[in-house]
């Protein structure tokens, strides 16, 4: 008998500690909605309706309701089993559209440092749609093998998790992980081409790359950690455990690519003499008014004046004064 209340004890443990990771979760997401709000307002809300602005809006927005859907699975002590099991089929769905969404705006930043190539475009989406069809019909199998049990004290575990551990949902987060891969070696590449050729003084360039590299390797990290969870930990209930924060990291660093890079377009890019300003069209940086569509993802495919025989990218304003995507 002491046996059994010590098992009970023990899950009842790791449930509370669940919970207490899932509430800091939220308040992160909320913590970083409210210090870069100002920015938000100024970069985002002012601007006209874009593909950028969407998809900031709904990675960043839509991961408050993978936070509602969690956080009252693990605090609503009426529920029931089945009404557990119920909230919890939407969630991976849920999961999936947000993290695509993020992604959607890492592939447009990767699409956009390569000077528009449609060839690296149709590549990276051509592999994630190709890893997405097998994601999905694991999540759908997933779905189908959670149960929840009674669980002997509600108000901190409303049910207890009892997954079927012979579907590999780690699979899910290794083909995350690897597009993860793929948009930080693009990325290298490209910012070393760029080094060479002496682009990278400008801050616009600069904050393209610190946050493609640095985030990614983050968010690449978090994928990996997830694996090695779903495998090691996936008789407890700890297996899930770096999953919302997985969600919340995906919003939280892609919306900031977007308001960094809006920012550094604003500024007036250092580094240039003002005849290579006047050459590559970059006289009109600095206008508030002149928000980048696209999340002012920068890049039009032209030739350099100023770099010898190559190809590289040049920020440049559309007629309708619109950085150029």
């Amino acid at each position: 008998m002491s046996e059994a209340l010590n098992a009970i004890a023990g899950v009842l443990s790791d449930e509370f500690n669940v919970k207490c990771m899932h509430v800091s979760n939220a308040a992160l997401l909320t913590y970083d909605t409210i210090i870069n709000f100002r920015d938000e307002e100024h970069y985002i809300w002012r601007s006209s309706w874009s593909i950028g602005k969407f998809l900031y809006l709904f990675s960043r927005y839509c991961a408050f309701v993978d936070l509602f859907l969690y956080l009252r699975l693990n605090f609503d002590s009426s529920l029931t089993p089945k009404q557990c099991h119920s909230t919890f089929v939407v969630f991976p769905w849920m999961i999936t559209v947000g993290v695509l969404s993020s992604e959607a705006i890492l592939i447009t930043r990767t699409f956009a440092i390569y000077s528009r190539s449609y060839i690296l475009l149709a590549y990276l989406v051509t592999m994630r749609v190709a890893t997405v069809i097998p994601s999905l019909v694991i999540i759908s199998q997933w779905n189908k093998g959670m149960k929840y049990l009674d669980s002997p004290a509600p108000t901190l575990a409303p049910c207890i998790p009892n997954p079927d551990h012979r579907i590999k949902l780690w699979l899910d987060f290794l083909f995350i992980s690897i597009f993860d891969c793929h948009i930080v070696a693009l990325t290298l590449f490209k910012a070393y081409k760029q080094w060479k050729n002496g682009l990278t003084k400008h801050r616009l360039v600069t904050t393209i790359y610190r946050d493609g590299i640095g985030y990614f390797v983050v968010l690449f990290m978090i994928s990996i950690t997830n694996l090695i969870f779903l495998n090691v930990e996936q008789n407890s209930v700890y297996f899930d455990f770096f999953v919302l924060f997985q969600r919340v990291m995906y919003a939280i660093l892609a919306s900031r690519i977007v308001i960094n890079v809006r920012k550094a377009a604003e500024c007036p890019l250092e580094g240039n003499s003002t005849s290579d300003h006047a050459n590559s069209g970059l006289s009109g940086f600095g206008s508030r008014h002149h928000g980048g569509s696209l999340s002012a993802l920068t890049v039009t495919t032209v030739t350099h004046r100023h770099v010898d025989g190559e190809d590289g990218m040049e920020m440049s304003w559309s007629p309708g004064g619109k950085i150029c995507v």
